[in-house]
């Protein structure tokens, strides 16, 4: 795909067709799909290819809510999602001109100081400012505590764990009180004006505890 102006070459001369994934059924802005061999292509309106040129045979726009089973961001907003053959590459264009990309990973619940993700069916802890590791992969099951420490399930047995990776003495109660909360959309966690929220995806959820109330109770 080249420039109706200055001739220069945005998209190489390589693929079997390209199209803007602005309309139906996706409606993403400011992407473009090359297609070759079976598998589609990332690139933005400046001639920058995305997702590390990972080939990819699916796209689900974050607009198509019900079809997005592997995504949840805090506080809003989704992901995109590419399924590419190593995983599913996570990406959105926020404010500005740069394209937001994670993974690939099979699924991931994005919060504000901690990311939840999903690798070969164990979930692991990245934090959230820089994506370096708080734990591996390891666990079948885990619930973030406004980021802060993470309940976490291995083999059958709970236990809970800090940013660190260190263990943290936390009273089971608190945990049980967790798994009996009812999971929210996104919708109902934003209205909900109750102490505790949870919002969850697959085997990871995330419980918010009001600001208000966080220095006077256990949490």
């Amino acid at each position: 795909m080249v420039s109706s102006g200055d001739g220069r070459e945005y998209i190489p001369c390589q693929y079997d067709s390209i199209f803007s994934a602005y309309g139906a059924p996706y409606h993403i802005d400011e992407l473009f799909v090359g297609i070759k061999n079976g598998k589609m292509y990332a690139w933005d309106y400046r001639g920058e290819q995305l997702l590390g040129g990972k080939g990819f045979t699916s796209l689900i726009s974050a607009k198509n809510n019900e079809l997005l089973h592997n995504n949840h961001v805090v506080g809003g907003g989704i992901f995109n999602e590419a399924l590419t053959d190593e995983g599913i590459m996570f990406f959105y264009l926020p404010t500005g001109i740069d394209w937001f990309e994670f993974g690939p990973t099979e699924a991931v619940l994005w919060g504000d100081a901690a990311v939840l993700c999903k690798k070969n069916g164990k979930w692991g802890i990245r934090k959230g400012e820089d994506r370096t590791e708080i734990a591996p992969y390891i666990y079948d099951s885990i619930i973030s505590v406004r980021g802060s420490y993470f309940w976490v399930k291995k083999d059958g047995k709970w236990s809970a764990i800090g940013r660190d990776n260190k263990p943290v003495r936390k009273p089971i109660s608190l945990l049980n009180k967790y798994l009996k909360l009812p999971s929210l959309s996104y919708k109902e966690y934003s209205k909900s004006k109750s102490t505790f929220r949870k919002i969850s995806i697959q085997e990871a959820s995330y419980i918010s505890v009001s600001w208000t109330d966080a220095d006077y109770i256990a949490w």
